[in-house]
């Protein structure tokens, strides 16, 4: 008899545990950050940027989402489905040049220049909603700013 009690009680105990890990899926599933998908093609005075990275962060009016970097194909199109919702502020990160496959440099010669160096974000300010988004982005060279003396 004293071990089926100790059986229903360990029943009783599991079953507790089970209404409390529901319970607690349920209260957490909705707390994560609303996301929509988000694709699109990169251009670069006119032709497809093919490499690269590019950055959405939301803006002080976007408070609650979270940035998020997505890699340009080498066709250059881009792809998320974690895009936060809301107003938000692209960036474009080029990516670091490299020398041509079995190159040696000279220790004097300095780095190649990434042919993306130098462009930017068009217009930076989107608004992503809830669903599917496709948003081209067109980058335009950085001009150069006055030398000061």
């Amino acid at each position: 008899m004293h071990t089926m009690r100790i059986v229903e009680l360990r029943r009783n105990v599991f079953r507790i545990l089970g209404i409390c890990l529901a319970f607690t899926a349920v209260v957490f599933a909705g707390c994560g950050t609303p996301t929509a998908k988000l694709s699109g093609k990169v251009t670069g005075e006119g032709v497809a940027v093919t490499a690269g990275t590019l950055v959405f962060t939301p803006t002080e009016a976007n408070s609650g989402g979270t940035p998020v970097t997505i890699s340009i194909k080498s066709d250059g199109t881009y792809e998320t489905t974690t895009a936060p919702l809301g107003k938000v502020a692209v960036s474009y990160l080029a990516p670091p040049a490299a020398y041509p496959a079995g190159y040696e440099p000279k220790p004097s010669e300095p780095a190649p220049e990434s042919p993306f160096a130098g462009l930017i974000v068009e217009k930076k300010d989107f608004e992503v909603k809830a669903g599917n988004n496709t948003l081209d982005i067109p980058l335009i060279r950085l001009k150069a700013l006055p030398k000061i003396r």
